[in-house]
């Protein structure tokens, strides 16, 4: 079973896919699973501190997720929040409860919160009743200053009966500093087992592989981050199936690690039926 961990769907802007348009994707590249990790309508062009209201919107956003799930099976989906919105509790209530989404997606440097602060610190108690994983996004640079490796680390210690997901790894978006968040990430899951790593947009093989004999297969994902890029769907943005499938091929993994990686422990986190 191979399951896309992190992937968008969206009517226009960087991710811009419709559902069956992904279903067909899923299928050429031998996908079974993937799960919409939400932020489907940043606008094309802009810089993150100009993101349009749509992604801002949860509401919307995890409304047109919901009709995704309802479109077919194959789609999971974690809850897009903003942890300062006074409402981010009951949406995070209609998303599992309505929706039947699978745990939380945070976005702090999209939408400019910490993410080791008290509102989110509340949002994260919500998930743990209802024993839902919380996948934030994490890098380390300039443009990332609200999600370093680090401060996911300090909310895991805080919540240790919470799993949390680093998506990217920590490399973030500027891979000129990707280094340094990719060790901090790896580092921190090694010492909480409530840290899962995410391997999208993490350029290098050889950290999947670092990350697999340090932290385990068990509790690293493989990922694309890609919603809409092949000319023919229309898309603008996200990442080469070919090259996030590669790099995980080309890690070097025995058979047991590369089918955990691939799919076997993200069924597991999400409570999947093997």
């Amino acid at each position: 079973m191979i399951i896309d961990f992190h992937c968008h769907i969206g009517d226009k802007g960087e991710w811009a896919i419709k559902p069956e348009q992904k279903i067909a994707r899923m299928d050429q590249y031998g996908i079974d699973i993937s799960v919409i990790l939400g932020g489907c309508y940043k606008e094309k062009g802009v810089l993150p501190t100009a993101f349009s209201s749509r992604i801002a919107d949860c509401r919307r956003t995890n409304d047109e997720i919901g009709k995704a799930l309802k479109f077919s099976r194959r789609f999971r989906a974690f809850a897009m929040l903003n942890p300062l919105s006074p409402d981010a509790a009951s949406l995070l209530d209609y998303c599992f409860r309505n929706l039947g989404m699978n745990g939380i997606k945070l976005v702090p440097y999209v939408l400019r919160h910490p993410v080791y602060c008290e509102p989110v610190f509340k949002l994260t108690d919500r998930a743990r009743q209802y024993r839902l994983p919380v996948a934030i996004h994490t890098g380390f640079g300039p443009a990332e200053i609200w999600d370093p490796p680090t401060s996911v680390i300090a909310l895991a210690a805080e919540f240790p009966d919470v799993r949390f997901v680093m998506l990217h790894m920590g490399s973030g978006v500027d891979i000129s500093l990707s280094t340094f968040g990719i060790n901090q990430a790896i580092e921190g899951a090694c010492r909480h087992d409530n840290v899962y790593l995410d391997t999208t947009s993490m350029p290098y093989p050889k950290k999947v592989r670092e990350a697999v004999e340090r932290v385990g297969s068990e509790r690293v994902l493989f990922g694309t981050d890609n919603g809409g890029w092949d000319r023919e769907y229309g898309g603008q943005g996200g990442n080469e199936m070919e090259h996030e499938m590669d790099k995980i091929k080309y890690a070097g993994l025995n058979k047991k690690d590369y089918e955990n990686v691939m799919g076997r422990s993200a069924a597991v986190l999400l409570g999947m039926k093997l």
